[in-house]
């Protein structure tokens, strides 16, 4: 752990990094990389990303296998990315939700340096429209998003229909 912070000191750039951290040293370290840059990928398992991330560390996650060996569940959704962050990290209060939403989103352009990212004026127009009001409800629904976009034009809109028998 120490080489990896010395390394990203030295280069005078952040560094991004699948890191393992376990026990105590979380308190030790996390510091360290929160100062020096190290941004967290959660890629397979879990780490402490609720601890790294309370320290000031940019956590970041995604998802990019598609019912394949490698992880067969994979649907390429973030909002079940997200899920799994907030059941496995401990993390359900709204402001973690909020924060592992970031994750998926503004924390994962940020290490990927994406320019112009968000929803301010002049930012590419790539999102997807949910049908839930909070983020809880987003993850405890679990719903297609209503609309995807992508450079500012409609990739797919997705409609849920409910008939109710009698």
């Amino acid at each position: 752990m120490d080489l990896i912070i010395r390394n990203a000191s030295l280069r005078g750039q952040p560094g991004t990094w699948d890191i393992g951290i376990t026990g105590e040293r979380i308190t030790a370290v996390a510091g360290k990389l929160a100062e020096e840059g190290v941004q967290e990928i959660d890629a397979g398992g879990i780490t402490r990303v609720k601890q790294l991330w309370q320290h000031g560390v940019n956590v970041f996650s995604s998802q990019d296998d598609v019912a394949d060996p490698f992880y067969p569940f994979g649907r390429n959704d973030q909002q079940e990315v997200v899920s799994y962050i907030c059941h496995t990290a401990h993390m359900a209060a709204s402001g973690e939700i909020a924060a592992a939403f970031d994750f998926v989103t503004y924390n994962a352009a940020r290490a990927l340096r994406l320019p112009a990212y968000g929803l301010d004026p002049g930012c590419k127009a790539d999102l997807n429209i949910l049908t839930s009001s909070t983020p809880r409800e987003v993850l405890r629904r679990q719903l297609p998003p209503n609309y995807v976009i992508r450079n500012g034009k409609i990739l797919a809109r997705n409609q849920l229909q409910r008939v109710l028998e009698r």
